[in-house]
């Protein structure tokens, strides 16, 4: 057999002169991640290159005939040179010499090995499982005997029998042209470049952030929220695909929709929505969509409720309202496909109607607000049920005959490790109990980082692989679920799990209780990058309280709750209840039609202490305090930045917010938000209503935005804040809500809102240049005001600043 090469890429950078080709320098790459890539290359004979990730290079053989997904056909590939891992995205011209041709990336994405893949090199025997656009399931590389006197490597590419094999369809024929580009060889070879085959990629969906209660407001609009599985579907020039949240190719389970779409779906468009099925009541059953991806009867119908591409172009930077539009003019509704109806405004009202239907709450989408993938508040999902999703870490043995367990023990992943929340018995049918004893994989090592002792006694630890989708009353303060029920697998979703991590040693030992507070899960992990725990958390809220609460006690305020940590779903909360302690006290206030609610507030550390023990990782405050909620005692601008913008930039409109405020005769101080931008925030006497603050720092904000178009807008749409910056004046309302000063931030590194002075401002490199960890050992006080809210002068607004804003 011919010997492999000793220094890795020295055959490959032998064999070329880089000024005469485009091809990437040799050069060893760092890591592994797994990556493959088939190129399709019309050299002498055409023919496709397929490379693995390993070791740093490219391993890669030249399948002659190219792949086939036919487990009867067995395609040469012989090995040539190992390749730089800059290869996987390389395609263009290759001159002669050199294997002269085009060459494009006709597929790529990453790849698994089956077994021990160094050993199977060696003995001439792979086996690896491809995760890419058009190639997946498992593969066989073998290699052949050689024959006397011959030189190259000859290996056999075979398809395994799996889900992805097919007889039928022939691969190199039915896609031609490059993943990345949508060009075919022809193309490069003529110099032609096409976009008629142009493929649309995957696009991480936009999750809704749960509220306790639906925004109010014009700029909202409210959707009924379904119980089924969310769907993007692409329609491109390669086809029609429907994906899972998670990116997983499932046109084959919604084969009915997929050819539907296919009729009812202009080309070069991506819509986002969800897969249900309905019972006879018209209602949303998770039970039956389960049901039905088995085969089992019922009827899939796909709820479309947003458009992210139209006939080839990116819409996601436009408005809600816009995209709504665009989703009319590309998708025809008919059959299985329905368009959704929405209600513009009483949001509260909206979502009563919808608990008093039975149905399981809605979503409410701010009206001028672009897309954006990943979890944020522009969406907001407010429940009727509380229903989510939990890893499936044990179960607890049954006494019954038959009965193969009695409860399902669940978790929420963190990146401690997988925290448990309880027993789940009810809602289990035989069938559910014969998939689930045949999916789950018994281990001898207990999952969970923590469990009760009663519930270790009859344990049976399994595979944390798995997720059910679970209703429940509600979550105890602890994070247990209280009377829950098994709805189904959530197969949509993948599991990953971060390995348990134990607290690092050079941290200084805090003590616990904390203001008599005793915390929980002290070394549960809060922040990823710092490594906060909720310990420290708590001692930052005890350190802190006398600024913290100079700023923030007494006033109503929303709590950002993080009750598993790190990566775990938080929620916002204002109203009190069951979960809150006594520590933290409570305002009652009268809400628009008259109700009266409990909102929360502190007023002193030990209540602070308590937030922190239920996971608060920010405090957003009222501009008012709680003995006078209808005479806002602080106004505040929002300067919030576009991407592009630099941060020297957003500090130099802070000082013109602040000279024009100090030409009207209004002082100001900066709170640097621990985000990315800076609130001015101007000190009031409690003289004026809500209306009055607010209709002046609507007419600043225009006049600002007015008098320097190109660097400000005082409007919310996304697609008209580019490059400029946003003055937010919409804080000035009641019930608005702004970051505490001293409030910690949810946000990488752990960063703190902080108030500083005009002259320290201009040092200042970051918004979120103070962080946490930083303020737990020594207040950083060279960057903060060490005055406290007293010192500052409250002032009126000038009579003739409400004349001329008045509204």
């Amino acid at each position: 057999m011919p010997a492999r090469e000793k220094r890795p890429l020295a055959d490959y950078n032998e064999k070329r002169d880089f000024a005469q080709t485009p091809e990437p320098k040799g050069e060893i790459g760092k890591g592994n991640k797994r990556r493959f890539v088939m190129q399709k290359h019309s050299a002498t004979r055409l023919h496709y290159d397929l490379r693995l990730e390993h070791g740093g290079v490219l391993l890669s053989w030249a399948v002659t005939k190219g792949p086939s997904l036919n487990p009867a056909d067995k395609r040469l590939a012989v090995r040539t040179e190992d390749h730089p891992v800059k290869y996987l995205d390389f395609q263009g011209l290759i001159p002669k010499g050199y294997g002269a041709g085009a060459m494009i990336v006709w597929d790529k994405g990453s790849w698994e090995p089956v077994g021990d893949f160094n050993a199977g090199l060696k003995k001439g025997s792979l086996k690896f499982i491809l995760k890419g656009e058009r190639l997946n399931g498992k593969f066989a590389l073998v290699r052949m005997k050689p024959k006397k006197k011959q030189k190259r490597e000859n290996w056999l590419l075979i398809k395994d029998r799996d889900d992805f094999a097919d007889r039928d369809v022939v691969l190199t024929e039915a896609y031609t042209t490059s993943v990345l580009t949508a060009e075919t060889v022809e193309d490069l070879r003529g110099g032609r470049s096409t976009a008629k085959d142009k493929r649309l990629k995957f696009i991480k969906p936009q999750l809704a952030e749960p509220t306790d209660e639906a925004p109010s407001g014009d700029d909202w609009l409210h959707e009924v929220k379904y119980d089924g599985y969310r769907v993007q579907v692409i329609k491109d020039g390669a086809g029609t695909r429907l994906f899972s949240r998670s990116g997983l190719d499932w046109t084959d389970k919604f084969g009915g929709l997929a050819r539907a779409f296919s009729k009812q779906l202009e080309v070069l468009s991506i819509i986002d929505g969800e897969v249900v099925v309905f019972d006879e009541n018209g209602e949303s059953d998770f039970s039956a969509l389960q049901a039905a991806l088995k085969g089992e009867g019922g009827k899939m119908d796909f709820i479309a409720f947003d458009c992210l591409y139209a006939h080839g172009k990116d819409i996601r930077g436009e408005t809600q309202d816009a995209r709504k539009n665009a989703l009319g003019r590309v998708l025809k509704p008919r059959g299985p496909i329905r368009i959704p109806d929405y209600i513009v405004g009483k949001g509260e009202a909206v979502a009563e109607n919808a608990c008093q239907l039975n149905l399981e709450g809605i979503i409410s989408k701010r009206r001028e607000a672009a897309y954006r993938s990943g979890r944020n508040t522009s969406w907001r999902k407010s429940k009727c049920v509380n229903t989510d999703d939990y890893i499936i870490g044990g179960y607890r043995k049954s006494s019954v005959r038959g009965r193969p367990f009695s409860s399902l023990l669940v978790g929420e992943a963190s990146e401690a490790g997988l925290i448990y929340r309880g027993r789940v018995g009810s809602g289990l049918s035989s069938a559910d109990l014969d998939e689930l004893k045949a999916l789950l994989e018994p281990i001898d090592t207990c999952p969970f980082i923590k469990v009760p002792g009663e519930v270790k006694r009859d344990a049976v630890w399994v595979v944390p692989n798995h997720r059910a989708q679970i209703t429940f009353a509600e979550q105890t303060a602890s994070g247990s679920l209280r009377h829950g029920r098994y709805q189904g697998l959530r197969l949509d979703k993948k599991v990953s799990l971060a390995p348990l991590k134990k607290p690092s040693s050079a941290k200084a030992k805090l003590g616990n209780p904390v203001e008599g507070v005793k915390i929980s899960s002290p070394n549960k992990i809060m922040d990823t990058r710092s490594r906060v725990t909720k310990l420290e958390l708590a001692h930052y809220y005890s350190k802190l309280a006398p600024l913290i609460l100079e700023h923030a006690g007494g006033r109503p305020m929303s709590l950002l709750r993080c009750p598993g940590g790190a990566d775990s779903e938080c929620f916002f909360q204002k109203n009190h209840g069951p979960s809150i302690s006594d520590n933290v006290g409570s305002v009652k206030i009268t809400k628009k039609g008259g109700e009266i609610a409990d909102y929360i507030q502190v007023t002193n550390a030990k209540g602070l202490v308590s937030l922190a023990q239920i996971g608060v990782t920010e405090l957003h405050i009222w501009g008012a305090r709680s003995d006078k909620t209808e005479r806002p005692d602080r106004m505040v601008f929002d300067l919030d930045p576009d991407e592009a913008i630099s941060f020297e930039t957003v500090k130099a409109a802070a000082q013109e917010v602040r000279n024009l405020l100090l030409a009207a005769g209004l002082e100001s101080y900066a709170l640097l938000t621990g985000g990315k931008g800076i609130h001015v925030v101007v000190p009031l006497t409690r003289h004026h209503d809500w209306g009055t603050v607010k209709g002046v720092s609507k007419g600043i904000a225009v006049d600002l935005s007015s008098a320097a178009p190109g660097r400000y807008v005082a409007v919310m749409s996304k697609a008209k804040r580019k490059d400029k910056i946003f003055i937010d004046w919409l804080r000035n309302d009641k019930g608005s809500t702004s970051i505490a000063p001293y409030s910690p931030r949810n946000k990488p590194g752990c960063p703190v809102a902080v108030p500083v002075s005009w002259n320290d401002l201009k040092e200042v490199g970051a918004a979120n240049t103070v962080l946490l960890t930083d303020s737990i050992a020594a207040l950083p006080s060279r960057h903060v005001l060490n005055i406290a809210w007293a010192n500052y002068r409250p002032q009126r607004l000038p009579s003739g600043l409400i004349s001329r804003y008045e509204t």
